[in-house]
């Protein structure tokens, strides 16, 4: 017999009728993303500033060590750092941990009392290194002054592993991945590809001065509105 959801759709229907909601929302966010960052491009200070020059310089190192350095040691450290991120989202989440992870160059595995969406996917939307390079960062700061170089490193340290979070996650979403399998590949991608956008668009928001999250979000709105009106138009 065929299993059901609970709206008694098929699971397959169910994701594809999800993932498809989802696009729309996913337009309208990479709109925006695109009047953000060509707003900040405009300004002087953007690309001049030490945290987006140091940020690239970072995300460039990473880049050059994926094409020619990439190996056991990486792909270990990006296995760690997903299983791990499983055990954050779990814990987040109300559930609890049975078996702790086990991490291989190969794979990993961790045993959990519950999944959800969020679970499952989180390793391709949270940058685990990214949020332990900033943890320990303004953990540090609280104690200690950083002056311009420690800052200088800690932006370029942001870049690099974020492109690490980034290179790995595209080259991940390649393989057959059992935590997309559970909620449907194709919500699933366009799940990742949108909180992925929405982290990008953070950093920019951090690095541009004087732009804020909440001008982000009315043009958001602002863009949705106008999407709207379109399709109506052509119906």
């Amino acid at each position: 017999m065929e299993r059901r959801s609970a709206f008694g759709l098929p699971p397959a229907w169910l994701s594809i009728g999800s993932g498809l909601l989802l696009v729309p929302v996913l337009w309208v966010t990479l709109w925006t993303f695109g009047q953000t960052l060509a707003a900040a491009a405009v300004r002087d200070t953007f690309w001049t500033s030490p945290p987006v020059w140091w940020f690239h310089i970072g995300f460039l190192l990473w880049s050059i060590t994926f094409a020619g350095l990439r190996g056991p040691a990486f792909t270990w450290l990006y296995v760690f750092g997903h299983e791990w991120t499983h055990v954050l989202f779990t814990i987040l989440c109300g559930g609890r941990i049975l078996a702790w992870p086990e991490v291989t160059s190969r794979g990993g595995h961790v045993l959990a009392s519950k999944t959800n969406h969020l679970i499952a996917l989180s390793p391709y939307v949270f940058p685990f290194y990214s949020v332990l390079v900033a943890a320990i960062f303004f953990g540090l700061g609280r104690w200690l002054d950083p002056g311009p170089m420690a800052q200088w490193i800690f932006y370029a340290a942001l870049g690099f592993t974020w492109g690490f979070h980034l290179f790995y996650t595209a080259w991940m979403l390649w393989q057959v991945q059992s935590d997309l399998a559970h909620h449907g590949r194709f919500f699933s991608l366009v799940w990742i590809f949108l909180v992925n956008v929405l982290v990008l668009a953070a950093l920019v928001l951090l690095a541009a001065p004087g732009m804020e999250p909440q001008t982000f979000f009315a043009q958001w709105w602002r863009n949705a509105l106008s999407a709207r009106a379109w399709v109506e138009r052509l119906l």
